[in-house]
């Protein structure tokens, strides 16, 4: 769970920080730049993999299963939601966003 929390509050900051954003998704908004540093280094979705981690992590610490149900559900949730945002990507950022993606995983580093 600490993990999850950690990697989801510094990749916030970091993306606020370096990226010139806000915290939460704005469609609406087009992002000014790419942001490949720091934790957006070694997964494209580094904010929502720490949100997974956690609710992961919560479900182990309780022995939940509705709470590793609900982690699971959240998970698809985001997968359709990066599917939509990295066509977004793709149209305002072009070959910058292509190298990108072919350099780093959407995922889990190394391997998704």
């Amino acid at each position: 769970m600490v993990i999850g929390y950690l990697l989801y509050k510094v990749s916030t900051t970091h993306r606020v920080t370096r990226g010139e954003g806000i915290p939460g998704e704005i469609w609406e908004k087009k992002p000014s730049r790419l942001i490949a540093n720091g934790p957006n280094a070694d997964t494209r979705n580094p904010v929502y993999l720490g949100h997974i981690n956690f609710m992961l992590g919560l479900a182990l610490t309780l022995h939940s299963l509705l709470a590793a149900i609900l982690a699971v559900v959240i998970g698809v949730q985001f997968h359709g939601r990066i599917l939509k945002h990295e066509k977004r990507l793709a149209a305002v950022l072009g070959q910058q966003d292509f190298d990108y993606k072919s350099d780093v995983r959407r995922w889990i580093p190394g391997i998704l």
